[in-house]
């Protein structure tokens, strides 16, 4: 009877020191000042659970990088792919694709990868679209990821500031889907494809 006595006391203190450990992930990944409402909040460890999950960067925290853009497509159903493109110190431009499945129990599994330099001027085309679209004062639509619907996050570091924004279904059809289909254009890639 004791023992049992000690370990609900016990369990109560794994999941406050889990719960911190995953506000110190999200706030890893997303800056308090990316914060928005209580569900973006939810969706934001969501993502920084699958970020980190899968070795994704830190996007705002990369030694050597001065502009950087992540697209990720997320669905319930068990796939994941991310677009990076940075800009190193140097000027060199690389764009790197990954996708992922994972596998009955969460895990997740890497299906491919791919990586290539690109010309500075395809991140100047990125970069302008942008500005154009007003992403750094794009809200996140408040939704929760559903089976049937993917989320994407578009993260965007500038060199001195970073943004985030997700949206369900990853419309193409708005500020937020043009800056997303003119990174995949660029990069040469197809975040849906199988």
């Amino acid at each position: 009877m004791n023992r049992r006595l000690l370990s609900v006391p016990l369990a109560c203190l794994l999941a406050v020191f889990l719960g911190a450990a995953g506000t110190t992930l999200t706030t890893m990944y997303f800056p308090p000042s990316d914060s928005g409402s209580p569900l973006d909040q939810v969706m934001r460890g969501q993502f920084a659970a699958i970020l980190a999950e899968t070795r994704e960067p830190v996007l705002h925290m990369q030694p050597g990088i001065t502009y950087a853009v992540r697209v990720t497509a997320y669905t319930v159903r068990g796939a994941v792919s991310f677009l990076r493109i940075e800009r190193k110190s140097d000027g060199v431009v690389l764009s790197t694709f990954k996708r992922y499945g994972f596998s009955d129990l969460g895990v997740p599994i890497q299906r491919s990868v791919v990586e290539r330099n690109l010309p500075a001027a395809a991140l100047v085309r990125l970069s302008e679209e942008i500005q154009r679209q007003g992403f750094f004062s794009l809200g996140s639509s408040g939704i929760l990821a559903t089976v049937d619907v993917p989320v994407c996050l578009i993260e965007v570091y500038d060199g001195r500031a970073y943004h985030s924004v997700f949206r369900s279904g990853c419309p193409r059809d708005m500020a937020f889907g043009l800056v997303a289909a003119r990174a995949a254009e660029i990069a040469g890639v197809d975040y849906f494809a199988d």
